[in-house]
């Protein structure tokens, strides 16, 4: 049966939805205020000419320059700047290394004696490392297998527990000194120094660690061998033994200061001396001729 009912009802609902939003894609869009229209430039009205960018020049290009760019040739910005890392390379030590298998070819030549204690100046003399050494020499392992030198006895700045360890079964022993390159320069070239050289002490700690240490071989590991071996040719292993290195070469300065006033004052002497010879010898001539 047909029902009004119904027919009203149907129409109220399709009054409803005519005057409903329909939510789609389409109909989206953001809250007023929240997005603002982007504008744009070089394309006529207020900002249509140069487009912000002034008349010319190379800026006014698309290929701008980094901003830390200051020219091409110099570039003061990058040059104030420190390097990355902080320590630079030139601080770094610098160790010429020394195998095992060149050492024994040197010793087998002849040009270093093995029944003698072989210093780094040893080394740099035969031509078994370069004269240019900076910081030391690093003895290494290359060759341990066919290493067959009896009993002896080298002086390195670093060395590799396997080659040491090699040295050792033959029956000789390995010693690892700190130098400076002014001390290394005191080894080398000992007739610059009018005083008896001295070698500094080890400041960083690590270096403190590795020279204490009898695992690397370290000459302050056994301080009654230090004092009977190293102390006396000029080595310091504290801060109170440099205070005490540093006041007799004081004194020695003043001695020999001393010494070079002494001479001064007799070659003055001679000089007057000769002076009165020579007024004596014209006056004698000058007699002689009347």
């Amino acid at each position: 049966m047909f029902s009004l009912r119904r027919v009203f009802f149907h129409a109220s609902a399709m009054s409803r939805l005519s005057n409903a939003t329909i939510v789609d894609l389409a109909h989206l869009k953001p809250n007023p205020g929240s997005h603002i229209k982007k504008q744009r430039i070089g394309r006529g009205g207020r900002r249509g000419g140069s487009s912000g960018r002034g008349q010319g020049g190379q800026k006014h290009h698309a290929n701008r320059p980094a901003p830390w760019f200051t020219g091409l040739y110099t570039n003061p910005i990058v040059e104030a700047l420190p390097r990355w890392p902080w320590a630079p390379r030139e601080l770094k030590p610098i160790y010429c290394t020394l195998n095992l298998d060149r050492l024994q070819h040197w010793i087998e030549l002849g040009r270093l004696d093995a029944s003698k204690l072989i210093t780094i100046a040893d080394m740099v003399r035969s031509g078994l490392v370069g004269s240019s050494v900076r910081d030391g020499v690093k003895l290494l392992a290359r060759g341990d297998a066919h290493f067959q030198v009896p009993n002896l006895q080298i002086e390195v700045s670093k060395c590799s527990l396997v080659a040491a360890e090699t040295i050792e079964k033959c029956g000789g022993t390995v010693t690892t000194v700190y130098h400076t390159r002014r001390g290394l320069e005191c080894l080398l070239h000992p007739e610059r120094y009018p005083l008896k050289p001295y070698f500094e002490r080890p400041v960083l700690e690590a270096d403190i660690a590795y020279y204490s240490d009898p695992i690397h071989r370290g000459y302050l590991a056994d301080r009654e061998r230090f004092e009977r071996e190293y102390k006396p040719r000029g080595y310091i292993a504290d801060e109170q033994m440099e205070r005490q290195m540093l006041s007799e070469r004081q004194y020695h300065r003043v001695e020999q200061r001393f010494q070079v006033e002494d001479v001064q004052q007799r070659l003055e002497e001679l000089r007057s001396l000769r002076k009165r010879r020579q007024v004596v010898e014209d006056g004698q001539k000058e007699s002689m001729r009347n």
